[in-house]
C-alpha cells in the first residue's frame, strides 16, 4: 500500500495539485488523503475515489477483470507441484 500511495502522491503532483484540492475532487476530508499518502494506509472507497478524481479508475477496475475463456482462467491458476518439499 505504501507503494500505491507514492504512486498517487506522484500522480496529484503531475496534475499540480494539493492534497486538499485531491482530497476535495475526491470527496474525501483532507486530513484522511494526507495520512494516506503518509502511511498507505486508507479505505479502499477512498482509494478509488483518489483514483477517479486523478483519472485512474481503470486501473482500479483492471485489478478485477475476470478471465474470457476457461483457458485463461487455468493460465492464471498457481501451477500446483505434487511431493512434498524439504
Amino acid at each position: 500500500m505504501r507503494a500505491v500511495a507514492e504512486k498517487m502522491r506522484v500522480l496529484r503532483l503531475a496534475a499540480g495539485w494539493s492534497q486538499e484540492e485531491l482530497a476535495r475532487r475526491a470527496g474525501i476530508a483532507p486530513d484522511t488523503y494526507k495520512h494516506f499518502e503518509r502511511t498507505g494506509q486508507v479505505s479502499f472507497e477512498r482509494l478509488v475515489r483518489a483514483a477517479v478524481a486523478l483519472g485512474r479508475a481503470d486501473e482500479i477496475a483492471a485489478i478485477f477483470e475476470k478471465p474470457e475463456t476457461i483457458e485463461e482462467l487455468e493460465d492464471q491458476a498457481p501451477k500446483r507441484k505434487r511431493g512434498r518439499t524439504q
